[in-house]
């Protein structure tokens, strides 16, 4: 197979396109560990639900619903939050705030963007790994270590 610097350029690119979603979700895994070795854990209970409105770069208004959630810090001092998937009223949730400042907070349990994210990231590195070594490969005048396709 011909490997041409230009193929070889664009299967690097691609290989790096496919590991970013990777990356960014590795970013956000580090982040949630750190917040759970410097916020505390505590109880909350499900109070109520309100729309969440999110827009896009286009001015696209997309509305999610969430859980209002509300818990006492070591204090004693009442809080609310919200942010965790659609949960029935009086669900009693962990939640994770900062001690300094409670009214930072959030659920303690991962939400389904961060488990598909997850499943993104695990299915999109075998395709960047694979674009990176066949870009290498090209570049550097070699055979690619593995090739897919027809006859192979």
């Amino acid at each position: 197979m011909d490997h041409s610097g230009e193929d070889a350029w664009g299967a690097l690119v691609l290989g790096g396109a496919a590991l970013l979603p990777a990356l960014v979700v590795l970013g956000l895994r580090v982040r949630w560990l750190r917040l759970r070795r410097s916020w505390v854990r505590v109880e909350a209970t499900v109070v109520g639900h309100r729309k969440r409105k999110t827009v896009t770069h286009d001015n696209t208004r997309t509305y999610r619903r969430v859980s209002r959630y509300r818990f006492h810090d070591a204090s004693g001092v009442e809080h609310r939050g919200d942010g965790s998937p659609r949960l029935r009223k009086g669900a009693v949730i962990g939640v994770l705030h900062d001690p300094a400042d409670p009214q930072r907070n959030e659920p303690a349990r991962p939400s389904t963007p961060v488990v598909l994210g997850w499943a993104v990231a695990v299915l999109m590195v075998p395709l960047a790994l694979y674009g990176i070594q066949w870009g290498l490969a090209g570049l550097l005048g070699h055979e690619p270590l593995l090739e897919v396709g027809p006859g192979r």
